[in-house]
């Protein structure tokens, strides 16, 4: 039996893509994601505004991650509250128990977490924070079409919490999932979880994650636990227990299908695919072969063929989505 769906754009063959992943184990990759392992010192970076004259402020930084040259510091509960700072420039805003918070609610589990804060730029936006990589050499690899996801818990602490100074400040936190090529040079754009920002609720660990395919080229996959602001933004964003999983491997970009003389198809031709009952089904055109349009709205199977007719357009493709 067959079912016609009447749209703006025409058919001539049609690519069925079914969007699911090759079924696989899940593995943790990353090193120390509770921050519980001490690394080596780290110095924090003078803003150029001579912050810290003869007293740099130090801290005990996590082993097996990066910090990203702004404010980030491993950060234990332990009490009293231990390490300070007072930015001398824009808002003059003061962070304390930079070493220890003097208080158990900054990590979530074990006596330790990655504390991530200001100062920021008068423009928008810079993050601090700390990033780690896993390269190819791991089991599984990384490499082109695998899909990994980042996951972890933020905190906004009462005692620093998030709020901003002015009107139009941006301020958040968010995890990041990001790939590099072999020159660790980053492929497009690091994807952001879900935000944490000053309307989120204080002193309670909310989980946060984020999921993305390594695109092609991919040697290596990074996460990011990041404070995304700018001058006026107070207060820090706490993480902890932060893991980077792969989930498997998803198939391979559509085929581009064209007619025979790989011309525009002409009004009257029509696209066909079967359907089952357990599956809905998004049909698209294209003119140039990368810029994809839907011609009808998502559509569920019954077990008929549905058909599409419309406008000429020189490519087209179905996507499957369980």
């Amino acid at each position: 039996m067959e079912k016609r769906i009447m749209a703006n754009v025409c058919r001539c063959y049609v690519i069925i893509i079914a969007l699911s992943f090759a079924a696989s184990g899940a593995h943790a990759q990353l090193i120390n994601g509770d921050f519980e392992t001490a690394g080596t010192n780290y110095i924090f970076p003078d803003a150029g505004d001579n912050a810290f004259g003869n007293f740099p402020i130090t801290n005990i930084f996590a082993a097996g991650w990066t910090p990203n040259g702004s404010y980030v510091a491993r950060t234990a509960t332990n009490g009293p509250q231990q390490g300070s700072y007072e930015e001398t420039g824009g808002i003059g805003q003061d962070w304390y128990g930079i070493n220890q918070s003097g208080t158990n609610i900054t990590a979530r589990s074990g006596g330790y977490s990655l504390r991530t804060f200001g100062p920021f730029p008068t423009t928008c936006c810079t993050g601090s924070g700390a990033s780690q990589l896993i390269s190819s050499n791991t089991v599984p690899a990384v490499s082109n079409n695998t899909k990994w996801v980042v996951s972890g818990y933020g905190l906004n602490w009462s005692g620093d919490p998030m709020t901003n100074h002015g009107i139009g400040i941006v301020r958040y936190g968010t995890l990041q999932v990001a790939f590099y090529d072999v020159t660790n040079t980053l492929i497009g754009a690091a994807i952001d979880s879900g935000h944490l920002d000053t309307g989120t609720v204080q002193n309670t660990w909310i989980s946060c994650t984020v999921t993305g395919t390594a695109p092609e080229g991919t040697v290596s996959v990074g996460a990011w636990a990041l404070h995304v602001g700018m001058e006026g933004a107070y207060g820090s964003v706490f993480w902890d227990d932060i893991t980077l999983t792969y989930i498997g491997t998803a198939l391979p970009p559509p085929p581009v299908v064209t007619n025979q003389f790989e011309a525009a198809i002409q009004t009257g031709n029509q696209v066909c695919w079967p359907t089952i009952s357990t599956a809905s089904y998004q049909p698209q055109s294209s003119d140039d072969g990368s810029t994809w349009s839907n011609i009808t709205a998502l559509t569920p199977g019954d077990g008929n063929t549905d058909c599409v007719f419309a406008v000429p357009h020189k490519f087209y493709r179905v996507y499957v989505s369980p």
